[in-house]
């Protein structure tokens, strides 16, 4: 089963996602409210039950963003990308591009590449980490640590040491060492259930 993250531009809703879920006969599976530990989610699956589409407000980076589980999702990912303003590829290479010197927008630009980086390695989104992880301010080193997070790719764990060691600033550190702990918790082969 594939997994997708899709991130919505601030002007959708979940009105609007909810309006598209109508359009494309998706049934509403559950509502999960927000609380001090769990985002706002409400999940909705295709009538033919091929794929399930989930629908995150997450607090933590503070973007509302589509999380599609199926094994055909192309076309399912055209259509939303039609009724819905989205975020591409291209938008956030730019962004990562445009914003260096932009904090605010560069952190948030950093989320975006955290939620639509693939499941499997990428050599393309992983040097763009590592570009952006050498930024001279320490809330921008901390943002890709959260963002990695997202990621997952024990491949990171070399980028993470040396900032866990020697970055000059302890809260990088300490970020740093608390993401290697989860890479240890959270092996390749361990199963998380969903």
């Amino acid at each position: 089963m594939k997994t997708v993250r899709i991130v919505l531009q601030k002007t959708v809703s979940e009105r609007n996602v909810d309006a598209a879920a109508w359009d494309n006969d998706w049934s509403l599976i559950k509502t999960i409210k927000a609380d001090e530990n769990t985002p706002h989610e409400v999940i909705w699956q295709d009538s033919f039950e091929n794929f399930n589409i989930h629908y995150i407000e997450d607090f933590y980076v503070g973007i509302a963003y589509l999380v599609l589980r199926g094994d055909e999702l192309d076309s399912v990912i055209e259509d939303i990308r039609t009724k819905l303003p989205t975020y591409t590829e291209d938008d956030i290479f730019k962004m990562l591009e445009n914003y260096k010197d932009d904090q605010d927008n560069l952190i948030k630009a950093i989320y975006y590449l955290g939620l639509i980086a693939p499941q499997q390695f990428s050599p393309l989104f992983f040097n763009l980490f590592k570009d952006v992880l050498s930024h001279k301010e320490p809330i921008v080193r901390s943002a890709v640590i959260s963002a990695i997070g997202y990621v997952g790719w024990q491949a990171f764990k070399d980028l993470l040491e040396p900032l866990q060691n020697s970055d000059p600033n302890p809260e990088v550190r300490s970020y740093a060492s608390v993401m290697l702990s989860g890479f240890e918790l959270y092996a390749p082969d361990t199963v998380i259930a969903s």
